[in-house]
């Protein structure tokens, strides 16, 4: 008996307004070909609202929010995530980091929400971080 491979996809972002037009036919021919969850990055603010409504319409897609540090935030953007990892099916924190290159983004609020997302990463009761 042949044993079928089993994929998930840790970071797609399915909500790019490319992938609009065909998203039912991607989900469905990446099924197909074994992918079981696909893990949907958030890399700002404005991302996770529409993220989060595309993952609820599908039980296997699955939230990851973050804030990348080429994205502006608002003042509160990590109690605002703090919150939704706690009341979501949030899965991971991410997609953060820290940017140095791009010289358009103060250095030190990157390190700040980096370090935010670090410690609510070790604090997150996300269903995935908690095991």
């Amino acid at each position: 008996m042949e044993r079928k491979i089993e994929l998930i996809d840790t970071h797609c972002h399915l909500n790019h307004s490319l992938l609009a037009s065909d998203l039912d036919g991607i989900l469905s021919r990446s099924r197909k070909a074994g992918v079981t969850d696909f893990v949907i990055p958030g890399y700002s603010y404005d991302s996770w609202q529409e993220i989060l409504s595309l993952c609820r319409e599908k039980s296997y897609l699955h939230p990851a929010l973050g804030l990348h540090p080429l994205f502006p935030c608002k003042l509160d953007a990590l109690e605002v995530l703090r919150s939704l990892c706690e009341n979501e099916n949030v899965v991971a924190v991410g997609e953060i980091g820290l940017d140095f290159q791009s010289g358009h983004r103060d250095v030190q609020k990157q390190q700040e929400l980096f370090r935010g997302s670090l410690i609510l990463q070790r604090s997150c009761t996300c269903r995935s971080c908690s095991m």
